[in-house]
């Protein structure tokens, strides 16, 4: 029965993001947002499955300007960021369970980037990473929606999200959106 919940419940969460995918609405409820509340409002919600998977996560908050976009999906964005960089974190290859969150502002951009220590993403599939369903989890453990949609809602919103690999390997994902004049 236990089984059959945990099944059950994984359905309903693949369901749920292939909704959302399909999606037609060109923007949710957008509003202004500061981004470093969004930042700490996101930890607080992944920190406790962060602390048992003895995963750290170092913040470093700047001061930047707002962005318009829904709480929510950038919420759901760094969520599936953080959560990537646990699992990243936790996989072989990795040199450390530390993940960093910064913010910043250049150039009429704001940037929230999660960078993580683990086996990086290989050269030959990186091209493929915001495709729907490509994964490179195991069977079970990962939808191949997450980087989609964070990168669908990024871009709904006028920005982008963006792949890079750190020097000293590693991942760096950048979620990027346009600030607001003051």
């Amino acid at each position: 029965l236990e089984r059959a919940n945990l099944a059950a419940d994984q359905a309903r969460q693949i369901v749920d993001k292939l909704l959302v995918y399909s999606r037609r609405e060109d923007k949710a409820e957008q509003e202004r947002v500061e981004l470093s509340v969004i930042v700490k409002q996101t930890l607080e919600l992944v920190h406790a499955q962060l602390r048992q998977d003895g995963v750290q996560v170092e913040v470093e908050l700047a001061s930047v300007p707002p962005v318009m976009g829904s709480s929510l999906e950038l919420r759901q964005v760094l969520t599936n960021l953080l959560l990537n960089a646990r699992d990243a974190a936790l996989s072989p290859g990795s040199t450390a369970t530390d993940s960093k969150i910064q913010t910043r502002c250049h150039d009429g951009w704001v940037y929230v980037q999660v960078l993580d220590h683990g086996p990086g993403v290989a050269p030959e599939i990186e091209r493929r990473i915001f495709e729907p369903f490509f994964t490179t989890k195991e069977v079970g453990r990962g939808t191949g929606l997450g980087l989609s949609i964070s990168h669908r809602i990024a871009v709904t919103y006028g920005g982008a999200l963006e792949y890079e690999p750190p020097p000293g390997g590693g991942a760096c994902f950048s979620l990027r959106l346009p600030a607001l004049q003051a």
